[in-house]
């Protein structure tokens, strides 16, 4: 099979940029040409920064039409590839330099810089106003103190503090590591949360252009998460927005797409078990968090991070500068290919590109190189692995962690029954992960025993059919060997399932009247999906093969009744009929 981590792509500009042949392309690649080459190359998720959306939406609509082609010509052979609006969050940035937003300056180490937050200034070389949504930040002055350190960008340049002056709301710094620095960067102080809201209004904005894309939109990534509360927050907005889109309440469920919290901070650090309860999945924002919490932190937070999420069965994402060095060059490092190595060994459901394929002129042979970084990070994961006691150890861990769960999603119930005229929202989505909490232990014994009866070379293919996504979520967390076939009965719940580590989502009808009929149709989708060599590798001559075949042996979960949430409770050695 193809490789089972999935990949992430940052969508750019239309520009120039280098082919999938390697030849350059002088003239401006247009996103009808993009978009097929990304995801021929083996994207499975696009994600839109819109910290940089368009003026006009001008770019996203153009990207748009591109994704809508190009899926539809995948589905046909059983491939999702999904969207995901990355929201820009609370950002606090520097001004532009001579009053244009393009311009850059070097900073020099062992100078000084002012940074302003009552007044605005016209950057230079010397000094440059703080901006919050527009205006200067003057809270700003308000957190500093003498001494901490202030990250200007994604680490181009680094200040340290002298005494603030409170009265007049500037901050004279040193200037301990210099570089180039653009207007609009963002700025960071080490171990500093601002108490802003973390959905802003531009967020809101930005999020009702994504969901005006409809299905479309399969993910919204949260910047800046510091609590479930921020979670819950986007979630009620979602429902809001779909309501008035005249969406039935009984589908809005269905149709929400998944949230994913990126985890930026020291408090989202430390909170990571309650937003673990709400949010959809977990992307590990590195650039932000490196800023935050000390760069010599990040790795081991990184691997705790990735542990919870398999625990829990929730996708992750490892992100920031994984291939940074192919912005510019064909290549990667050393070191970087290590990086995305030891992610997808750590566990990591999803690579991402940033500037690798939004900036950079490689984009698709970075793409590429995390394609064959994966395949042979999985190749030593299985082979160096007891899979058996691996998974009996997940199950384990599991079964220390839901009493906690329960405990705490029990106490937030309670809290939010009392306050269910201002806090419906938050009310029922504790309710529901209170409800699958419920049938948890079943879950976990049904997932398991699919996964060790996998074992060997005989089976083909776990198929999980499912209602909401959690079946074939709790069955990926356990990482088999085998590929999953998520037949999700929902156009939108399968598209859900695009980041989970080694499915293969499928849409099937919701009108079966017995368990038998959906496991006919499940295999029926899963002998539809074709493996399909990438762009790079037709001129070996090979082929695309089924994934599943009549006469192959694969395993089947299920659950009665059909169609409720959180009712597995069967596992079924099946032969796919002709």
């Amino acid at each position: 099979m193809g490789i089972r981590t999935k990949i992430v792509a940052t969508l750019g500009p239309e520009r120039p940029l280098h082919g999938p042949d390697g030849r350059p392309r002088n003239q401006k690649v247009e996103y009808r040409q993009m978009v097929p080459w990304f995801v021929e190359a083996g994207v499975d998720v696009f994600r839109l920064n819109m910290s940089h959306r368009s003026k006009n939406d001008v770019q996203e609509h153009r990207f748009l039409e591109a994704y809508r082609e190009t899926r539809f010509f995948w589905e046909t052979k059983g491939r999702h590839v999904a969207i995901m609006g990355d929201l820009q969050g609370p950002k606090i940035r520097i001004g532009s330099f001579f009053d244009d937003p393009n311009a850059n300056v070097e900073l020099v180490s062992g100078k000084d810089f002012a940074l302003h937050t009552k007044t605005e200034v016209k950057g230079d070389k010397n000094e440059a106003t703080v901006i919050y949504e527009g205006k200067p930040f003057a809270e700003l002055i308000d957190q500093v103190k003498e001494g901490d350190h202030i990250w200007l960008g994604d680490g181009e340049a680094l200040l340290k503090a002298r005494k603030p002056s409170r009265g007049g709301g500037t901050i004279i710094c040193d200037i301990l590591s210099g570089g180039v620095i653009k207007g609009g960067r963002g700025v960071t102080i080490k171990g500093v949360s601002f108490d802003i809201e973390s959905f802003t209004a531009k967020d809101k904005r930005d999020l009702e252009l994504l969901l005006s894309f409809g299905d479309e939109l399969t993910y919204v990534a949260l910047s800046f998460v510091k609590t479930a509360e921020d979670v819950l927050k986007v979630k009620d907005f979602i429902k809001e927005n779909l309501r008035s889109q005249k969406i039935a309440e009984v589908d809005i469920p269905l149709k929400m797409p998944g949230l994913i919290a990126k985890i930026e901070t020291q408090k989202s650090v430390d909170n990571i078990a309650e937003i673990l309860d709400v949010a959809d999945g977990i992307m590990v924002a590195r650039g932000d968090l490196g800023m935050q919490v000390g760069l010599h932190q990040v790795a081991g937070i990184q691997k705790r991070i990735i542990h919870e999420c398999n625990v829990r069965g929730k996708p992750v994402i490892t992100a920031t500068q994984m291939l940074d060095s192919m912005e510019r060059n064909p290549i990667p490092t050393r070191a970087e290919v290590t990086d995305v190595y030891n992610a997808i060994l750590d566990g990591t459901d999803a690579v991402m590109l940033s500037g690798e394929t939004s900036e950079g002129f490689f984009p698709t042979q970075a793409i590429r190189m995390m394609h064959e970084i994966a395949a042979e990070a999985e190749k030593d994961f299985f082979d160096r692995t007891d899979t058996e006691d691996r998974f009996f150890k997940l199950l384990q861990e599991g079964e220390k962690v839901w009493p906690g769960v329960r405990t705490r999603v029990r106490r937030k119930v309670q809290k939010y029954r009392r306050q269910r005229v201002l806090n419906q929202c938050y009310f029922n989505e504790y309710r529901k992960v209170q409800k699958l909490l419920a049938t948890q232990k079943t879950t976990d014994r049904v997932s398991h025993a699919a996964c060790s009866l996998s074992v060997g070379d005989e089976v083909a293919a776990i198929i999980a059919p499912t209602t909401s996504g959690q079946t074939t979520r709790m069955v990926a967390r356990f990482r088999p060997r085998v590929p999953i076939v998520g037949a999700a009965h929902d156009y939108c719940v399968a598209r859900t399932l695009t980041l989970c580590f080694g499915v293969y989502p499928v849409n099937i009808l919701r009108n079966y009247q017995d368990n038998e009929a959906v496991f006919k149709a499940a295999c029926e989708s899963a002998k539809k999906i074709i493996q399909y060599p990438h762009s790079w590798e037709k001129g070996k001559g090979a082929k695309g093969k089924a994934l599943v075949q009549t006469g192959d042996l694969v395993i089947i979960t299920a659950g009665h009744p059909l169609y409720q949430p959180g009712t597995t409770n069967l596992v079924k050695l099946h032969t796919v009929d002709g």
